[in-house]
């Protein structure tokens, strides 16, 4: 049995009618998009894993990740990092972009047993900030030939010299 009741057809009644619905519609709608909404607006950080030798390869994934971090408007990007170092050209070009980056950095020295040597240094001592997790190491700078020889003394000296105002630079 349906009971109807009669409706007034007064202006105002129907008007404050609308509006309820309206309201209604609106509340339904932003308890199933809420949810949706608020998951899209998190915080988003972006994760990089930089392991083994820093070189030209090493330089343009860190570059790629972090315009792929401003697109995103991530607000950080850590780096997983595990170096025994690398090209000094690579290391100068990457410590550049993370002095330039807009999104602050943090460099993790991770895992375990992990080191951020020679150019890991110097891209450790770029980021905003520097984390180690427990046994790894940071250091041992010095400058090598390619061969991983020594180099002549002048050319040593030079580049070491080149290197200690870098990371003083760095530091600033």
């Amino acid at each position: 049995m349906l009971l109807y009741l009669n409706r007034p057809n007064n202006p105002l009644s129907m008007f404050r009618r609308r509006i309820f619905l309206a309201v209604f519609a609106a509340m339904m709608l932003m308890g199933l998009f809420g949810p949706l909404l608020a998951q899209a607006q998190a915080p988003h950080i972006l994760l990089l894993d930089v392991n083994g030798i820093i070189n030209p390869v090493k330089h343009r994934y860190i570059s790629r990740a972090l315009d792929q971090a401003v697109e995103d408007r991530s607000v950080m990007v850590v780096i997983e990092l595990d170096t025994p170092g690398g090209l000094l050209s690579s290391t100068r070009d990457i410590v550049q972009l993370l002095l330039d980056s807009p999104v602050p950095v943090a460099v993790y020295v991770s895992p375990q047993g992990a080191r951020a040597g020679s150019a890991g240094t110097f891209i450790t001592a770029a980021a905003n900030f520097a984390v180690m997790a427990p046994g790894t190491n940071i250091g041992a700078a010095t400058p090598v030939s390619s061969t991983g020889g020594d180099l002549e003394e002048t050319l040593a000296s030079k580049i070491e010299n080149d290197a200690a105002a870098l990371i003083r630079s760095i530091a600033q």
